[in-house]
């Protein structure tokens, strides 16, 4: 049986924004390196896709 292999993997360190493509990456305790780490919020609440576009 064959081993499979990853071509491509995609994160994305600010959550909702933008991807980036890696041809690898280090699995962390959390997950995989960098991926949603950050996010955008103000002092009233959480900024995102559906209440600021």
């Amino acid at each position: 049986m064959a081993h499979p292999e990853l071509s491509d993997i995609i994160v994305y360190p600010v959550k909702s924004a933008s991807e980036i493509s890696l041809k690898n990456s280090n699995l962390e305790q959390r997950g995989l390196a960098h991926d949603r780490r950050w996010m955008v919020v103000d002092d009233s609440a959480q900024l995102s896709p559906t209440n600021q576009p």
